[in-house]
């Protein structure tokens, strides 16, 4: 018998059971956010609003799954210097950053659990994350213009 592997089984059960409830937690006790339909290049979206502090911080972490034409709009008070990371972020995503006027600054392709910034390339307004290579599929590039976003 292995009690140094059995230890270590036990520890990661105990972590994959942490990680499971706290998703658990922040997923089912958090209201739902605000949905907005966006377009851009004939193809229409659904994302979900982060517009303060709680849920800018949470974004789309622990999320196991997200649907193809789904994402996450960050909308941020003024135009700021913006980086985006995975922390605790399962799914692979892509991020576009997009100024007041809607135009697509640059893009990023994000990798799940990494801490790697990913950041604007000038002062943006807004930050979208769609599921990886969205973007790319959809032929949807730097200054293209979304339509919808709030405050337009």
């Amino acid at each position: 018998m292995n009690i140094k592997g059995s230890k270590d089984r036990l520890s990661t059960l105990a972590f994959t059971i942490i990680v499971v409830l706290s998703a658990w937690f922040i997923w089912f006790k958090s209201p739902p956010l605000k949905k907005l339909s966006l377009q851009i290049g004939g193809h229409t979206l659904q994302a979900e609003v982060a517009d303060n502090n709680k849920t800018i911080e949470r974004g789309l972490m622990f999320r196991l799954r997200l649907s193809d034409n789904e994402g996450m709009l960050f909308v941020l008070p003024e135009a700021l210097e913006l980086c985006m990371w995975m922390k605790n972020t399962f799914i692979p995503l892509s991020v576009a950053f997009i100024t007041d006027k809607g135009e697509i600054t640059n893009m990023a392709e994000m990798q799940p659990l990494n801490l790697q910034n990913h950041c604007a390339n000038k002062p943006v307004k807004f930050a979208l994350e769609m599921p990886k290579s969205w973007f790319e599929t959809k032929s949807v590039s730097v200054g293209d213009k979304f339509t919808g976003l709030p405050g337009k």
